[in-house]
């Protein structure tokens, strides 16, 4: 007669099942590599190939015609690049207020790349110098601030957020 031992009929399942579970898991992970194995041998060509479209755009207006202009913030006057579209406006307006620069502070930077975006689209662009910068009046951020994280730094920001819309109230009065 046959003796029936359940704990080895449990094992034996439980084995069976860890083995079925396992080959699922390896299927699945198959079908991912197969799937997104191509994809990403084409990342490099996708890249390359958007950074030749960007480039063909940038190089159909590779100098964008700006204006430098003077408006007052406080005290201070705030030196800006004025970019606009052909014909009469009114155009929408994109301040773009970027970064500042270590090490090259004094120099001019009129961010054409931005306009040479924005302006085929029919977007107006200032893009004023940071206080300090360029030729804006007023001490570089490192000058005014240092390591300061407190109150140096967050009147910093309040004034260079006043240069920003002192630079929109010259356009409006400009166009007026």
């Amino acid at each position: 007669m046959k003796q029936d031992y359940p704990i080895i009929r449990t094992l034996i399942y439980r084995k069976h099942e860890q083995s079925h579970r396992t080959w699922q898991i390896s299927l699945f992970s198959l079908i991912v590599l197969v799937l997104v194995g191509p994809v990403r041998a084409q990342r490099p060509a996708i890249e390359s190939i958007a950074r030749q479209q960007r480039n063909k755009q940038l190089s159909k207006n590779p100098q964008t015609p700006y204006e430098t202009i003077y408006y007052k913030s406080g005290d201070l006057n705030i030196e800006a690049y004025f970019y606009k579209p052909q014909g009469n406006g009114p155009f929408p307006l994109v301040i773009y207020n970027h970064g500042s620069r270590a090490g090259s502070e004094r120099v001019e930077k009129p961010m054409q790349f931005i306009a040479a975006i924005l302006v085929p689209q029919g977007c107006a662009v200032l893009v004023p110098e940071r206080r300090g910068y360029g030729k804006s009046e007023g001490q570089t951020y490192g000058e005014e601030v240092g390591s300061d994280r407190g109150d140096l730094m967050m009147k910093r920001f309040h004034e260079e957020a006043g240069d920003m819309l002192a630079g929109l109230d010259y356009l409006k009065r400009k166009e007026a």
